[in-house]
């Protein structure tokens, strides 16, 4: 019988991440992941400054992990160019199998347990026991849900929650739009359809909400047919959160991290940044109860989850009265066209750090208010 601390269903960012920071804090840790690294992971592997700042304090060194970099952005809208522009942001552009991997092995290096090709066969939390498909047997005081949006741990909590988006992405080798994020919207259909760089070769994928009488892989066959005239890969698709996320996501010491806990940007479908943080809160919430043997992490946990879950009602938000309405969605892409300034001050202050929210960021542009901003003079 082994005996941990915390055992983390789940190797990927969230997971790792939280492994590392609970390791390297004297807590007892083990990973149990279904596959073996690397492993694929469907992810367009696009990271905000945000997301790469909070890389940097989790692993205390710079981020080098990447494709490539860039700041220039073209957004469209019914297949016409509205903004072809150097937003000043920079965009870090990973291969999750690479990035997932590079994470991971932080893990191990610290001396982290990690069972691959494994999963939970039995559970008794009750007793706080785990046995796995490999007869390996584990006793833990807490368990951690990192896996994914079609988590099997998350049913311990709220056996009720289905995400609520899908997404698909394939690649095309290519070297002519190595230095170009492209972003594609459609009056029609909530969500986007992006081609991101990867030095030379490209990402292309579809995200949305799932509706009725809706056939996004038709959507996506479609695109792909008017705006990408190379042979793809074969398409993989996976569920998302859209905005729906779990309420309480973490009970009798229980946690939920990242997709798991449906934690993903309404507006731009940005997943890594919130994985992380909901990592790093709780491996606050777990070291505040380290010394009461972690009574209560559960309630700590909820309570400092609340930052995230305002920035994903602040989405849906700006969703409801912008992206979910046709009137709306023509009026605010027929504002942006060729406004590079606006556009650029939407991807510092928001989609790459936050510095201000989706409800309110309209009124902080044209008041001047935002101090810290250096596209607003």
């Amino acid at each position: 019988m082994k005996n941990f601390d915390v055992v983390i269903i789940g190797g990927g960012p969230s997971g790792s991440s939280l492994g590392y920071m609970l390791l390297t804090s004297g807590v007892s840790v083990c990973i149990i992941e279904k596959k073996s690294f690397p492993r694929f992971k469907l992810c367009g592997g696009l990271l905000t400054e945000k997301t790469v700042e909070i890389i940097e304090d989790i692993y205390n060194e710079p981020f080098r992990n990447f494709n490539q970099k860039t700041s220039d952005v073209a957004v469209y809208m019914d297949s016409s160019k509205i903004i072809d522009t150097d937003t000043k942001s920079t965009f870090y552009l990973v291969e999750r199998m690479d990035f997932d991997k590079y994470l991971i092995d932080k893990y191990k290096k610290s001396g982290g347990t990690l069972m691959e090709k494994s999963y939970i066969h039995k559970i008794d939390m009750n007793t706080r026991f785990i046995e796995t498909n490999n007869n390996e047997k584990i006793n833990f005081k807490i368990l951690v849900g990192a896996d994914g949006a079609n988590s099997r741990t998350r049913k311990f909590i709220n056996s009720k929650y289905r995400p609520n988006g899908f997404c698909i992405e394939s690649t095309f080798q290519n070297t002519r739009l190595k230095n170009k994020i492209n972003l594609f919207f459609n009056l029609n259909n909530s969500g986007y359809t992006w081609i991101f760089p990867k030095g030379n070769s490209c990402t292309v994928g579809i995200g949305e909400p799932l509706a009725k009488n809706q056939n996004i892989v038709e959507q996506f066959d479609e695109f792909i047919s008017d705006n990408v005239p190379y042979s793809l890969s074969s398409k993989k698709g996976a569920f998302i959160p859209y905005g729906k996320y779990v309420k309480t996501p973490a009970k009798n010491n229980i946690l939920l991290l990242g997709d798991a806990a449906g934690l993903v940007d309404p507006i731009t479908g940005e997943g890594i940044y919130f994985a992380l943080k909901s990592a790093q809160l709780a491996k606050d919430s777990i070291m505040c109860t380290k010394h009461n043997n972690y009574m209560d992490t559960d309630i700590i946990y909820n309570q400092k989850i609340k930052i995230i879950h305002k920035k994903i009602e602040d989405g849906n938000f700006l969703n409801k009265i912008v992206f979910n309405r046709k009137l709306s969605k023509r009026a605010i892409f027929k504002l942006l066209r060729g406004k590079s300034d606006l556009f650029s001050y939407i991807c510092k202050n928001i989609i790459s750090n936050y510095n201000t929210s989706y409800r309110y960021f309209a009124i902080k542009y044209l008041l001047g208010k935002n101090k810290n901003d250096t596209h607003i003079k």
